[in-house]
């Protein structure tokens, strides 16, 4: 069992895709440039369309370059996504343990609701049955 005194680290953290790496957003706002990017923040609204982002991202000047802006948005959100899953890891494996206790309890609830249902359809038979004799 680890010292109270020392940090455990997760295993993501020996792990090179999830190291710490310098970014080029500031940590507060990581989607700001985003939010202003007159073709990335069509990306950010509710009513995002796939081909509808596509087409103006490379309609507009050279489609090398719009290509080579998208890598780097590219790069860049998996970075701050790197970056929230190390912050929040110990969270994001509780949540999963949860999910499993969840499925692993509505398993069970629906094993005895089918023989919950099953009882009632004998019940209603053996209701239903002297009465059809008659």
């Amino acid at each position: 069992m680890a010292s109270p005194t020392t940090p455990r680290q997760s295993p993501l953290h020996r792990l090179s895709t999830f190291k710490d790496r310098p970014s080029s957003t500031p940590p507060s706002s990581p989607l700001s440039s985003y939010a202003s990017d007159p073709i990335f923040s069509v990306f950010l609204s509710p009513d995002f369309n796939s081909t509808s982002f596509s087409s103006a991202a490379l309609s507009t000047g050279s489609s090398i370059a719009r290509a080579e802006k998208l890598q780097h948005a590219i790069r860049n959100l998996e970075t701050q996504l790197r970056s929230q899953v190390l912050s929040h890891h110990t969270h994001l494996l509780s949540q999963l343990s949860n999910l499993h206790q969840a499925d692993s309890s509505l398993s069970h609830l629906r094993a005895s609701l089918s023989t919950l249902q099953s009882s009632l359809l004998r019940l209603r038979s053996e209701i239903s049955e002297p009465n059809k004799v008659a």
